[in-house]
């Protein structure tokens, strides 16, 4: 179950995205998410599989900022391709793959990397987290 306060992060991402003309893709089942962990090997943090059923990213759009929150079906495809390092789930990117974001499987963590390919840094220890660093400003997300 997803952390009570993170539902209103959640809410003021979709006002931002409905205010943006962003449109919202559907939410995802609990058994499709259940279907991607299991594919890929890692269990979502509740907060995350809490976004994924609500609004299941941004789909093939980006945002003003040219930052894309990838879709489940996305999250499955770059996570089995063999592009991306898997000792991470990726989950994000800014300006078509300049930059990655994604889970650690070590630590639970979000870190970024460079051209999905180097990981620099640890942005914070949760989705909470890097939902806050975007709703406060999403160049955040590129230190």
């Amino acid at each position: 179950m997803a952390h009570p306060e993170f539902a209103q992060k959640l809410l003021t991402l979709i006002l931002q995205w409905e205010a943006a003309s962003m449109p919202l893709q559907p939410g995802a089942s609990p058994f499709a998410i259940s279907a991607a962990e299991a594919l890929i090997g890692y269990r979502f943090e509740d907060d995350f599989r809490a976004y994924l059923a609500a609004v299941n990213g941004s789909g093939q759009e980006l945002d003003a900022e040219m930052f894309a929150f990838w879709s489940l079906d996305e999250i499955r495809a770059n996570n089995t391709s063999g592009y991306y390092p898997t000792d991470h789930v990726w989950f994000a990117d800014y300006f078509m793959n300049i930059f990655s974001y994604g889970f650690s499987r070590a630590d639970g963590g979000i870190y970024i990397a460079l051209e999905g390919k180097r990981v620099i840094d640890r942005l914070t220890g949760s989705f909470a987290g890097f939902l806050d660093l975007y709703l406060e400003d999403p160049f955040l997300l590129q230190r």
